[in-house]
This record gives C-alpha cells, structure tokens and sequence, in this order.
C-alpha cells in the first residue's frame, strides 16, 4: 500500500481497532469482566433442501445471526472522517462460542 493509505480515514480506523495494544480476539470484549455478555442469536431460513416425513425430518439451510456489543470496537466518528459503521473480518474480532444442539448430530458449531 502507498502512503496515502495512512490518510484514509476507513483504513486508519481498522488499523487502530485492530491494534494488539488495544484489541485481543482471544478475550471477551467488556470493560468489566463481571458484566455478561448478552448474545442474541436468530435464524433464517434461506432453502429447504429436503423433507422425509417417514424419519421425521428435514434438511435446511439457514443463516445463524448472532449479536452482541463489543467494548472494544468504538470510536469517535468526528476522529475518522463521520464513518460510523465499518466491516471487520470475521477472524479479527472476538466471537462467542455457539453450539446448536438436538439435532441428528451430536452438536454443530457456527461457522462465522
């Protein structure tokens, strides 16, 4: 990347989101660990690929949204050009550790 990029206010912001000293994906994001961390989780269903209603059961593709607030992502949007929403990859930030259960198999993680 050229030396502008350093200008751009959305390529600051991820920078200074991301960085190691203020950011770590490992931890729970909240400012006072005895506080929870309320996760709503919702799904939609996007196609319905098959139905055998003599086993009872159906297979589907669904969407798993899940949110959360995270401490740690919050900026002064006057600091960065008036942005204030911007997009993280999905590997650099924080997630919760979801499982759906009572299904055919044993239990099924949630791909972000």
């Amino acid at each position: 990347m050229d030396d502008y990029g350093e200008f751009l206010p959305h390529i600051r912001l991820a920078k200074d989101l991301m960085d190691p000293r203020r950011y770590d994906s490992r931890v729970r994001p909240v400012m006072n660990h005895s506080k929870p961390t309320t996760v709503s989780f919702s799904m939609s269903l996007y196609q319905i690929l098959s139905i055998n209603e003599k086993q009872q059961n159906v297979d589907l593709n669904v969407w798993a949204i899940q949110k959360w607030n995270d401490d740690f992502l919050g900026w002064n949007p006057y600091l960065y050009g008036m942005i204030n929403t911007t997009i993280l990859p999905f590997d650099a930030i924080w997630l919760p550790d979801t499982y759906l259960y009572n299904r055919l198999v044993d239990y099924f993680a949630v791909d972000s």
